[in-house]
């Protein structure tokens, strides 16, 4: 050194070992030539070097269908500084930034990409004791996988129609949606994994889900979450709601009862069921809409049931299975949610009076010749009755009164009438007064016979008069002699003729004999019933 050779020749170009090496330095004063040697260590830093992410940390999903999508980059510094100490790590959006250390990216922990679903990013890497920058700039590739987006979907709508239709609560199958789900997503049936939740946060954590979704027990206004996931997990929520539909509460109708029409007594008749219609939907369903159909057997229980067709005229089947019937009632509502009852039919056998009961006769004994003679109805009803005990029998003076059960005779013992006709109304007591009257009209005809002209055109009996010699005021009378005078111009087959002493005698049935001796002498008057 002292002799200035074995100079470096291209110190500019220097070789250096890993190791720190000493080399000697003569600095020389031109002027003077003067110089003096001094040390110089010469030491090689490493660069930093880091530990490349691997591409499923730098991937998230698209939950929106837009490719952007959220990164957090400070938690990737961690794991890519591998244990090295004193490593600054940086991002930046390109090659140039991060070469030069300009325009690093700032929020790290929640960056969100600007190139939809692929984006490039650049890592600088620097020594922070040395300073040394990794020339060898890393490039990171954002992905934003798509996500399967589930549709909007329909709420599901059911009827309550289990065993407590009115809590508004029934059993859902929620899978109905998965097909909904895989036509929306033009996507293959089983190539996505769908699952319904409770709620919104348990839909996008994944649990707890709900494990019976085809046998859901759910309530009415209730939102359901559903999770859809592709094969790479990316996942989209959406909800529907449950909508449940509750059917009428029905009022059970009383039994409807009809009268046989007409004799005999079949026990059959026409119904018109629809009578019972506002029974059964109670002041709450009334002009709502709702139809009623009728069964004869269960539709709850055959499906092949049938509604009764013409539920205004129905017959109902014979005796003894058809009377009493008990149908089957579905009221539907307009949602097409039914409830269910029963109706019970009977017919009721007509009563089966005498239909030509003998007519009444009274003689027109009262202010003759009015023609008015006050009757006893009731001498009748034996015969109308014909061994009835149980019907009620009342009396009328027109026939429509005797049908409409309205304006009866008061007193059918003391019914004043010429000869003419009263009706006389049979009802079947059935002992309920729900039931209807049923009852059978019998006219019953009255005849007011004239009483018998009798004696002259006046009306009197000429006397009966006997000549007698001596006189003793006493004789013996022929009483047929006598008819021809009190008949007048009446024929003697047509009548019978009875004499009476007294009125006692008439009263007490004491016919004179035909050959009557006078008991009063000379004139004496007797009693004669035509």
């Amino acid at each position: 050194m002292p002799s200035n050779t074995g100079a470096i020749a291209a110190p500019n170009a220097y070789p250096s070992g890993p190791a720190v090496e000493t080399v000697f330095v003569r600095v020389t004063v031109e002027g003077t030539g003067c110089y003096r040697i001094v040390l110089q260590d010469l030491k090689v830093e490493p660069l930093p070097i880091i530990l490349e992410p691997t591409q499923d940390v730098l991937t998230v999903c698209d939950t929106d269908g837009n490719g952007i999508g959220e990164f957090n980059l400070a938690a990737l510094i961690t794991a890519m500084e591998n244990g090295e100490p004193n490593i600054a790590i940086t991002f930046h959006h390109t090659l140039e930034d991060a070469q030069d250390g300009n325009n690093p990216i700032g929020n790290t922990t929640e960056y969100i990409n600007t190139d939809p679903y692929l984006e490039y990013i650049y890592v600088r890497v620097v020594n922070t004791v040395s300073g040394c920058v990794n020339g060898e700039v890393y490039q990171l590739s954002l992905i934003v996988e798509p996500a399967p987006q589930a549709p909007a979907l329909d709420p599901l709508t059911l009827c309550d129609e289990d065993s407590n239709n009115q809590d508004l609560k029934t059993i859902f199958n929620l899978t109905q949606q998965d097909a909904v789900i895989y036509a929306a997503l033009n996507a293959a049936p089983g190539s996505l994994t769908i699952h319904y939740f409770i709620t919104e946060a348990a839909a996008r954590a994944g649990a707890p889900r709900i494990t019976t979704s085809g046998n859901y027990f759910g309530s009415d206004a209730q939102v359901i979450w559903v999770r859809v996931a592709s094969a790479n997990g990316c996942f989209s929520v959406t909800s529907f709601v449950l909508k449940v539909n509750k059917p009428l509460l029905l009022t059970t109708p009383p039994m409807l009862t009809v009268c046989t029409e007409t004799l005999p007594n079949t026990g059959q008749a026409v119904f018109d069921l629809t009578q019972r219609d506002n029974d059964i939907l109670g002041p709450l369903g009334v002009g709502k809409g709702y139809t009623v159909a009728y069964y004869e057997t269960n539709p709850k229980t055959n499906p092949l049931a049938v509604a009764i067709a013409t539920p205004t005229a129905y017959t109902n089947p014979a005796p003894p299975a058809g009377n009493p019937k008990t149908l089957y009632v579905v009221v539907t509502s307009k949602e097409g949610c039914k409830s269910y009852t029963t109706l019970t039919i009977k017919v009721l056998p007509l009563p089966m009076p005498d239909t030509t009961p003998d007519r009444l006769e009274l003689c027109d004994d009262n202010n003759s010749p009015d023609g008015i003679e006050i009757f006893n109805l009731k001498l009748a009803e034996a015969d109308i009755r014909d061994n009835d005990n149980q019907s009620v029998v009342t009396y009328y003076a027109q026939e429509p009164d005797a049908e409409a059960g309205t304006n009866a005779i008061a007193d059918p013992t003391a019914y004043p009438s010429g000869s003419g006709f009263v009706w006389v109304r049979m009802e079947a007591n059935t002992n309920n007064p729900a039931d209807p009257k049923c009852h059978q009209v019998v006219q019953l005809e009255l005849k007011v016979n004239p009483l018998p002209a009798i004696g002259d055109a006046n009306g009197n009996v000429p006397p009966y008069p006997i000549c007698q010699d001596n006189l003793t005021g006493f004789a013996e009378f022929k009483l047929n002699d006598h008819i021809e005078k009190i008949l007048g111009n009446n024929s003697a087959a047509d009548y019978t003729i009875e004499f009476y002493f007294d009125q006692a005698a008439l009263d007490a049935g004491t016919a004179l004999p035909r050959l009557y001796t006078n008991v009063v002498p000379n004139s004496q008057t007797i009693l004669v019933m035509v």
